[in-house]
């Protein structure tokens, strides 16, 4: 038996996660015609991607993850994460932080 190699996957794939991971953030659904759920403002670490909501879109703010960001490895796992995007020191410190731990655990 061989081990399962995990391949790292592309933006776009990255970019999808992130989308269907803030689609759950919308008790009908993403509005029709309501544009991009996700801003056009993300970061790339070495290990990981960055993604933000589209703020204009109005999501269940009773849940916690409502004013959260997305991080997505680049071999795919997404986590919710501190939406730290009006604070540029601390994201940019954030974001390698993030891909440091990926890195750590193979991710």
């Amino acid at each position: 038996m061989t081990a399962s190699v995990k391949s790292r996957i592309s933006f776009e794939q990255a970019k999808a996660k992130a989308e269907a991971g803030f689609s759950s953030l919308f008790v009908d659904g993403v509005p029709k015609n309501a544009g991009s759920i996700l801003r056009e403002f993300y970061l790339e670490a070495e290990y990981c991607w960055m993604f933000f909501r589209n703020k204009a879109l109005i999501v269940r703010e009773e849940l916690i993850m409502s004013e959260a960001a997305i991080s997505v490895s680049r071999m795919g796992r997404v986590s919710w994460i501190a939406d730290l995007s009006d604070e540029p020191e601390r994201l940019k410190i954030y974001i390698a932080e993030m891909s440091d731990y990926y890195r750590q655990n193979g991710e």
